[in-house]
């Protein structure tokens, strides 16, 4: 059933007044993502408030990740946690999807490569939350210093197939995190190699067919970095892709891919009526007005649905510019002694 485009607009506010409603009942991780992308959008700075409360609840681990990363034991030991740590997340979230299951499998033979994605990943939420001086400058660099040591390991890790095939649009993000630390650049190279992975083949498993179109997303959301400045025009051969197959997309995928095809059209300024009208329609049959929001897997659990209605929200949203950061340095160094 077709609803009024006209609509969009109280759709979005309706999963933004119902996500900040329940936001602070949330896990932290999931308020920072939440409060880090309507920032971007907005400005509004009152969104600072649980990005900061993420930090100093990831505070301890995080800076004894770093101070810890150049001891074998210690990363052996944290590897296994994280490891335990993710299966955790994949029974929660997932279930036991034939994803997750390859993946689970993937890392269970290279779990130190979790803890270096955590590294990676904090080491790039420092630097964008302006906490790569100060108090925090030292434990900043002592991380990049670690990476840097051990970037050929690391690129063994992301290049590897099976790492791709089952977790590559979180290998894209990785890819784009170093290359913004200044570690090395080697996305090119990957882009190529998913390329040839992914899109020179016909036919694909649904939960690859998935990964592939959530991948090409990923790679215009990450030249955005991460919805702070429009994406460039390098990646208009995703667009032309999205805009050939948008019938096949909406067949095969979800709520959360979906948003974020129509959203790459936004990030890159491409007007398309045909996909903005397909995506609206798709994401304003998939709400569901008794609890304002999109449930995500038949799942009302707002924890496992925030991520597909922050994107849901960014493509209906009429956005008009991005806001970098936030820096929230002069905050959170009131809590950290020297």
């Amino acid at each position: 059933m077709e609803k009024r485009l006209e609509d969009a607009s109280v759709i979005a506010n309706s999963i933004r007044e119902n996500i900040e409603r329940r936001l602070y009942t949330l896990d932290f991780d999931v308020q920072c993502h939440f409060a880090t992308r309507m920032y971007r959008v907005t400005g509004d700075k009152s969104y600072t408030k649980p990005i900061v409360a993420w930090f100093l609840a990831e505070k301890e681990k995080l800076l004894t990740d770093l101070k810890n990363a150049s001891s074998k034991r210690y990363v052996s030991n944290r590897s296994e946690e994280l490891f335990e740590e993710y299966k955790m997340r994949v029974k929660r979230k997932a279930g036991r999807d034939v994803k997750e299951v390859k993946r689970i499998k993937l890392f269970s033979t290279r779990k130190e490569s979790l803890f270096y994605y955590r590294i990676i990943e904090n080491l790039y939420f420092l630097k964008n939350f302006g906490l790569s001086k100060g108090k925090l400058g030292c434990a900043f660099k002592r991380g990049l210093t670690f990476l840097r040591n051990r970037k050929d390991e690391i690129k063994n890790y992301i290049f590897e197939d099976s790492a791709i095939k089952y977790y590559g649009t979180q290998l894209i993000n990785q890819v784009n995190y170093l290359k913004f630390l200044g570690v090395v650049d080697v996305i090119p190279s990957f882009e190529n190699k998913f390329i040839k992975m992914f899109m020179k083949r016909k036919r694909l498993p649904d939960y690859m067919y998935r990964n592939k179109i959530y991948g090409l997303t990923h790679f215009i959301i990450a030249d955005s970095d991460y919805y702070q400045r429009f994406a460039s025009k390098r990646f208009m051969w995703i667009i032309d892709y999205f805009r050939n197959n948008i019938g096949e997309i909406i067949g095969k995928t979800n709520a959360d891919i979906i948003s974020e095809v129509g959203l790459c059209f936004k990030l890159m300024r491409v007007k398309d009526r045909k996909v903005f009208k397909l995506v609206t329609n798709y994401l304003l049959n998939a709400y569901d007005g008794k609890i304002g929001y999109i449930p995500r897997d038949d799942s009302k659990d707002l924890n496992i649905a925030e991520h597909t209605n922050i994107v849901a929200f960014l493509f209906l949203h009429n956005f008009r510019r991005f806001y970098k950061g936030p820096d929230i340095r002069n905050i959170v160094e009131q809590f950290i002694t020297p």
